[in-house]
């Protein structure tokens, strides 16, 4: 089903996001 699909999709581009705020995060506190 393309809906499983797409929200998986959606759940790895959220983490990626999640883990390069972080580490601007990091570069900008550093």
């Amino acid at each position: 089903m393309p809906r499983d699909e797409s929200i998986k999709k959606v759940l790895i581009l959220g983490s990626g996001a999640i883990k390069i705020g972080e580490a601007g995060e990091f570069d900008y506190s550093g």
